[in-house]
């Protein structure tokens, strides 16, 4: 992540907190039934936006990696949106990535 937004400066990091929690119930609730990934509600919500606007929600989830929740753009990192769909717009592949940045295959369930 440090990477991507060293890379080009008008790539920017926001990190949200919704009265008091670093998770809304709507993403919680929505991540619990689409994703599967263990304690959402103690994830911490952070949105990527990169140099042409494309905008990401992630997850820091409390094993270090990453939830691609939400895209919404050409590209979520060095990724095109083909790699996750054929069809453009919001998109919620809910998948994981590790520090490395590379996909994890499934999450784990326990």
């Amino acid at each position: 992540m440090n990477d991507y937004l060293e890379e080009n400066l008008n790539r920017k990091l926001y990190i949200h907190y919704f009265n008091n929690k670093p998770i809304n119930d709507y993403v919680c609730n929505h991540v619990s039934t689409a994703c599967i990934i263990r304690q959402p509600q103690k994830a911490i919500t952070f949105e990527l936006v990169n140099e042409n606007n494309d905008t990401s929600l992630w997850l820091l989830l409390t094993d270090s990696s990453v939830l691609l929740f939400r895209m919404n753009g050409e590209k979520v990192l060095n990724f095109p949106y083909t790699d996750f769909s054929s069809i453009k717009g919001d998109l919620y592949p809910c998948l994981r990535f590790d520090k490395e940045g590379n996909v994890l295959s499934n999450p784990p369930t326990n």
